[in-house]
C-alpha cells in the first residue's frame, strides 16, 4: 500500500467535514497545500464555486498554482480525461461547470459571488472585519462551507475572536512542535537562531501576542546592563590597539538628536564604549566629529542612517571612508535592525550602561502589524522618546552582525588605492 503524501494533521483537516473550520497553524507547515487540495476536491465533487481569498496578490497566485498541481494529478489518475481550463487571471473552470477563483482579499472582491469560501492567512488580510461581513451572505444562501486558516497576528481582530470565542467552528491547532511530532521535517534550532523569541512565538508556536506591549521588556534590557567587575570593559577612554569597533549613527538636525553609538566586540559580546549625542549641530560639525572618531577608533564598519537629512552626510563619509555604509530606513530595514538588536539582547551578546535615557529609548519601541499584515517598528505613541539612541545602537549591532572577518576598513578610499598600487 502506497504511503499517503499527507501528514496526519493535514489528513485530519481534509477528513473533517464540518461546515465551519478554522486552523491556527505555524508558518510553512503545508496548510496552503491542504486548502488547495480541499478546494480542488470540492470543485470536482459537484458543480460549485470555490473562492479563495489570500492576503496578497502574490499569495493568491501561488495558491491557484497549488490548485493546478492537484488538478493535474487528478487528471493523470483519471487517464487524462480531466482538463482544467484557465479562463483568465485568478480563475479556473472545470468541465463539470465548477469555477475556482483565487483572489487577493478585498471586501468588494467577494460581493456578488456564492460558493465555498477559503480564507488563507486571514489574520493578515487588509480590512478583515469588512471581509468577514461580506462573506456571510456568500455562504449562507446555499449552505456553503467556510474554511479559515492563519498564523496569529496579535490578540485582536476577527481571526483571534473566532479562534478564542465559543462558536460552531471546528478548531485545528498545529504549532511547529505538533507538526514535527507528526512528521514535518525542519531544523528547529537553526530556525530559532535566526529570529527573536517574540517572532518565533507568534509565527511558529501560534501565540497571540499583545499588540500593546513594548518590544523590549524592562527585564530583558536590565539583563544586559553592565555591572560588577565586567564594568571595567565599558567606556574605555583610549581605544585598544587592534580593537574591533563598530559604529551606528542615527542622524538628526533640529528636533531629533544625532547619536553616534560605538561598540567594541570582546569575545562574542559587544560592549558600549562611547555614545555621542548632538542636538542642533550643523552637518559640518557632525561630519567633523564623525571623522575624528573614525580616525581614532578605526572601526571595521560604520552604519549610518541615510534617510532624509542623513543622506548627504552618509554619502560624503562613504566617499572618504571604506568602512562607512549608508543605510536607508525602510520598514523592512527597520524590522531587520530591531530583530537583530532583540536577538543580541536575548543572547546577552551586548552590554549597555545603566542609563535612563537609553533604557527609555529601547523601551519605547513597539512592533505594530498594519491592516495589510505588514510589520512596522516605531515609537510608542504614549512615549516622549524619539528612539535616537535605540536606532544608533541597532545600527551598530547590525554593523557587527553583518561584517565578515576581514582587516579593519577604516582607511580612506584614497589610501586603499595607494596601498593597492604598492605605495611609493
Amino acid at each position: 500500500m502506497r504511503q499517503s503524501i499527507l501528514l496526519p494533521y493535514q489528513r485530519r483537516w481534509i477528513e473533517d467535514r464540518s461546515r465551519f473550520k478554522i486552523a491556527l497553524k505555524a508558518r510553512q507547515v503545508g496548510f496552503s497545500f491542504c486548502l488547495a487540495l480541499e478546494g480542488a476536491l470540492e470543485a470536482l465533487s459537484s458543480k460549485n464555486n470555490i473562492i479563495f481569498l489570500s492576503a496578497s496578490e502574490r499569495q493568491s497566485k501561488e495558491l491557484l498554482r497549488k490548485v493546478y498541481l492537484h488538478l493535474r494529478a487528478f487528471a493523470h489518475l483519471s487517464g487524462g480525461a480531466l482538463k482544467p481550463d484557465a479562463s483568465g487571471s485568478g480563475e479556473c473552470r472545470l468541465p463539470n461547470g465548477s469555477r475556482i477563483l483565487s483572489l487577493p482579499a478585498n471586501p468588494r472582491t467577494i460581493r456578488g459571488f456564492t460558493g465555498h469560501v477559503f480564507l488563507d492567512e486571514f489574520a493578515h488580510h487588509e480590512h478583515p472585519e469588512a471581509i468577514y461581513r461580506a462573506i456571510m451572505p456568500t455562504i449562507t444562501r446555499g449552505n456553503y462551507l467556510l474554511r479559515i486558516v492563519s498564523t496569529p497576528a496579535g490578540d485582536c481582530g476577527p481571526f483571534w475572536e473566532l479562534w478564542s470565542g465559543d462558536n460552531k467552528f471546528s478548531k485545528h491547532k498545529v504549532d511547529i512542535y505538533r507538526a514535527m511530532a507528526e512528521g514535518f521535517r525542519i531544523d528547529l534550532e537553526e530556525l530559532r537562531a535566526n529570529m527573536d523569541t517574540e517572532t518565533f512565538a507568534q509565527e511558529y508556536e501560534g501565540q497571540f501576542l499583545s499588540e500593546h506591549g513594548a518590544y523590549f521588556s524592562l527585564e530583558l534590557i536590565r539583563s544586559c546592563v553592565i555591572s560588577g567587575p565586567e564594568a571595567a570593559k565599558l567606556g574605555v577612554e583610549t581605544p585598544r590597539e587592534g580593537g574591533e569597533y563598530y559604529f551606528g549613527v542615527d542622524v538628526g538636525r533640529r528636533h531629533d538628536l544625532t547619536v553616534i553609538y560605538i561598540l567594541e566586540k570582546l569575545g562574542d559580546v559587544c560592549y558600549t564604549q562611547k555614545i555621542e549625542a548632538l542636538k542642533g549641530a550643523s552637518f559640518a560639525i557632525q561630519a567633523q566629529l564623525l571623522e575624528e572618531l573614525i580616525n581614532t577608533f578605526r572601526p571595521r564598519r560604520v552604519c549610518i542612517d541615510s534617510t532624509g537629512l542623513g543622506m548627504q552626510l552618509a554619502e560624503d563619509l562613504n566617499r572618504v571612508y571604506a568602512a562607512v555604509e549608508p543605510i536607508h530606513f525602510t520598514a523592512a530595514i527597520k524590522e531587520t535592525l530591531a530583530v537583530t538588536a532583540k536577538i543580541a539582547f536575548e543572547q546577552r551578546k551586548v552590554r549597555i550602561p545603566d542609563d535612563r535615557k537609553l533604557t527609555a529609548d529601547i523601551r519605547s519601541i513597539r512592533k505594530h502589524i498594519t491592516a495589510a499584515g505588514n510589520i512596522r517598528f516605531d515609537v510608542s505613541q504614549e512615549s516622549s522618546a524619539h528612539a535616537d539612541y535605540f536606532w544608533a545602537l541597532a545600527l551598530a549591532l547590525y554593523a557587527q552582525a553583518n561584517t565578515p572577518n576581514f582587516k579593519p576598513g577604516y582607511q580612506s578610499v584614497a589610501r586603499r588605492k595607494w596601498l593597492h598600487h604598492g605605495g611609493y
